[in-house]
């Protein structure tokens, strides 16, 4: 355990020990953290910016590849691609991550996460996160923070011509990607089309996973208005193998590898993004952004706790609706004020087997739900002098499906000069139930309560010569009315608010670019996390008597510190090399253990920590040609990151050494 520590302080110490080989780095145009254009400099909360050169040289299918390394962020995965993943922010569960594709929403209604396997990871601009409760901007979901995926557009095609953007890649398990972008500009005009396939056969029994995509984006741009028109439609068709067995439970429906070889998923998105800006007056902008989507998901599956290997196929039918406005007034006197508002219908359609306790049998239901919001936002950005920036924000959010929630938020800025920055945040948000938590048949809960959460976090960033910088953020979160899901007192499970977490954690970042060629990146978290939780002591299934206690013990899944070392070198003959460190502490979970009835206890299962080396290797052939060599997982590690359904299982074993090369081709 010492040793532990000492490992952990020296990791986080690290860049301060190198910080003397520094260069001044400009500042970075950032959109999420305000909704509108704003320098990193302008804002209180923690951001992390991820370029598209940094996408280009990890990203082979897998988003994880690329977030893996973001100061703040765990991200939990176990395919090659398209797999179930997750992300959590700060400490968050990844149902308090509201992620965004272009401004746009996707987390599901339903479930509250986002099906991060679906992304277009292929046309990709950058990604911006921000860690921390952001609320006051965006409503539901931002408890953790808001992660925003920005894809090519045609409005950075800076000239009038042709353009193009071609990748072909292969890798271990025949994972392949094809991905078609072109495109042309012409005066005021332009356009950008892409289409994109990618396919692996999965490391494990009914692993494979099919992604394909197709999207037409028009633009048009003056001196006084941005016009950007996107339509896109995407499918995914992939296997759910479930954990994996142990040797002595494998299920009659699965094999050595897997928990199922029947169960499967297919999602097909239909949508259409707009986005209007336009100058009223040189200080003033106006941004209006409408959109539309809708979700086809078919679910099929075998019954887990019986020896029939029927089929039973589940419809999920979800549709977004929505548009936001949004006004930003910029001063020449360091004063920034901007406010909006935002509506949006959610409709959603489902056609489940839901198990009939009368009968012993499995019966179609159908049930549907729907819900409108609208919420109103405003904030501002006022410098005081030279040294002080007040950012205060404050949002309402009406529900119709459960009330109203009030969320604001308060930042302070000290911009001591132009290489030392002090920031301090305090803000309150929430996650919002989930159709599921609503209106499950039989089982939802009308009166189920948004969960919510105060926050505080401050932190110091510094920028010096010879091009390096270095972060340090220290947070702290109290998060109350969790929703779980337990038995009532008719035995039926039901979801109520009677969970919270008490986190407390240190996030740092530094990176050091070197004359020589040489550079060095480098994160690392701590966190203190505790769940409150009333657990199940007592179950008398005979009377439906049930016994809780309120319980404190160590977050599940979390790690306690995670650390990541990024070593390039770029040689004169334009190759650049990257070896990726990364080392996660263990995990926990707990299961209930009906054994004794009825009497219940908890057990615990832990994933033991791991060390990942991965290597990345960018060749410039020609002006627009490039080569890249991955090798994820250099040393072949045995590990996972995500806990199975039972404590006798053996988890989700994530891929050992995988090999890929990809050949591009792009003059953009």
């Amino acid at each position: 355990m010492s040793q532990t520590i000492h490992k952990t302080i020296f990791l986080l110490s690290l860049p301060i020990i190198l910080i003397g080989q520094t260069r001044y780095e400009v500042d970075t145009i950032f959109v999420t953290a305000s909704r509108v254009e704003e320098p990193i400099s302008r804002v209180p909360l923690h951001t992390s910016l991820i370029n598209r050169d940094v996408i280009i040289l990890k990203n082979f299918g897998d988003i994880g590849s690329v977030l893996y390394t973001l100061p703040g962020t765990d991200f939990r995965s176990y395919s090659i691609i398209g797999g179930a993943s997750s992300v959590n922010l700060f400490g968050s569960s990844s149902q308090q991550v509201l992620v965004l594709l272009d401004g746009r929403p996707l987390n599901s209604m339903n479930l509250g996460v986002a099906n991060l396997g679906l992304l277009p990871t292929a046309n990709l601009k950058k990604i911006e996160v921000v860690n921390g409760p952001i609320s006051s901007l965006y409503g539901a979901n931002a408890l953790g923070g808001v992660i925003n995926f920005l894809t090519q557009s045609p409005l950075d095609f800076t000239e009038s011509g042709a353009y193009y953007d071609i990748a072909l890649l292969y890798g271990t398990y025949n994972t392949n990607r094809i991905y078609l972008g072109t495109g042309f500009a012409h005066n005021h005009f332009s356009v950008l089309v892409n289409a994109n396939q990618e396919n692996s056969t999965g490391y494990r029994t009914n692993d494979d996973c099919l992604k394909q995509s197709v999207g037409l984006k028009l633009g048009y741009q003056s001196l006084i208005n941005q016009v950007r028109l996107d339509f896109d439609i995407q499918t995914k068709a992939n296997g759910l193998p479930g954990p994996k067995p142990a040797d002595t439970l494998i299920p009659f429906y699965g094999d050595s590898t897997a928990s199922s070889i029947f169960d499967r998923t297919l999602d097909t998105v239909f949508s259409v993004r707009g986005e209007w800006k336009q100058k009223l007056r040189p200080d003033v902008l106006l941004q209006l952004t409408p959109f539309f989507a809708k979700n086809w998901t078919r679910f099929r599956w075998v019954d887990a706790y019986s020896l029939d290997t029927a089929l039973y196929q589940d419809r999920y039918i979800s549709q977004n609706t929505g548009t936001n406005l949004i006004v930003n007034y910029q001063g020449l006197t360091g004063i920034r004020i901007n406010g909006g508002i935002d509506f949006r219908q959610d409709d959603f359609q489902a056609e489940s087997f839901l198990y009939n306790e009368m009968t012993g049998q499995y019966r179609d239901t159908a049930w549907q739900a729907k819900a409108h919001r609208v919420g109103v936002f405003g904030e501002g950005n006022i410098m005081f002098g030279k040294i002080m920036i007040f950012v205060p924000s404050l949002r309402l959010d009406w529900n119709s499906d459960f009330g109203n929630f009030l969320s604001p938020s308060f930042g302070v800025l000290f911009p001591l000069n132009s290489q030392v920055r002090l920031r301090t945040h305090i803000g309150r948000a929430f996650r919002a139930p989930t159709f599921n938590d609503l209106y499950w048949p039989k089982s939802g809960n009308p009166k189920i309560k948004p969960e919510h959460g105060d926050a505080l976090q401050f932190g110091i960033d510094l920028k010096f010569p010879n091009s390096a910088s270095f972060s340090l953020t220290g947070f702290a979160r109290r998060t109350k009315n969790l929703i779980a899901w337990v038995p009532d007192t008719a035995g039926l499970w039901r979801p109520t608010n009677i969970d919270e977490t008490e986190i407390f954690g240190i996030t740092t970042n530094g990176k050091i670019k070197f004359p020589n060629g040489f550079a060095f990146n480098y994160t690392g978290n701590w966190l203190k996390a505790k769940q409150i939780r009333q657990e199940m002591v007592y179950f008398d299934w005979l009377t439906n008597e049930t016994r809780f206690e309120r319980t404190k013990r160590r977050a599940a899944y979390l790690p306690e510190f995670s650390a990541t070392q990024e070593i390039g070198y770029e040689t004169k003959f334009a190759t650049n090399l990257t070896l990726e460190l990364r080392e996660t502490g263990n995990r926990v979970n707990y299961y209930s253990s009906y054994d004794s009835l009825p009497k219940v206890y908890m057990t615990t299962k832990i994933l033991p920590s791991n060390f990942i080396v991965n290597l990345r290797v960018r060749q410039q052939l020609f002006s627009n040609t490039e080569l890249i060599f991955r090798i994820e997982n250099l040393l072949n590690q045995s590990y996972a990151e995500q806990f199975g359904n039972s404590i006798a299982d053996l988890d989700y074993p994530r891929p050992k050494r995988t090999i890929f090369f990809e050949i591009r081709f792009n003059n953009y």
